[in-house]
């Protein structure tokens, strides 16, 4: 699946900070439906409340819940709720200081024929 993950150092990452760091790295952040079928029903992060971006199957920006401290794994914020109010910013304290968003999970580019291909 060529899906790899890593923590960050706090104040965390705000979506357009995760996309530009998995290019950075040679990928692309994964799709919701990619990050639901790596984690194979269960937490990547146990004991942990981590958000990770990603972009919808309609390509638009979101945040799919990897731990399961409080929400379930798999959890997709806009479906769910809408885009989240820390998700572009690293000083919003709607929901207290932000922590939740210290995991960048991207697919790498895998190589077909030749060519790059996600």
């Amino acid at each position: 699946m060529n899906v790899l993950y890593e923590r960050v150092e706090d104040p965390g990452l705000t979506h357009e900070m995760s996309v530009t760091l998995a290019k950075e790295k040679g990928g692309r952040l994964c799709t919701n439906e990619e990050i639901i079928a790596f984690l194979l029903g269960t937490s990547l992060l146990p004991k942990e409340d981590q958000w990770v971006a990603t972009l919808s199957g309609e390509g638009k920006r979101d945040w799919v819940q990897i731990g399961n401290k409080y929400h379930t794994p798999g959890l997709e914020h806009v479906k769910k709720w809408d885009y989240p109010t820390w998700g572009d910013k690293l000083d919003d304290i709607t929901h207290g200081k932000p922590t939740w968003q210290r995991i960048l999970v991207w697919k790498m580019e895998e190589k077909v024929g030749g060519s790059e291909t996600a």
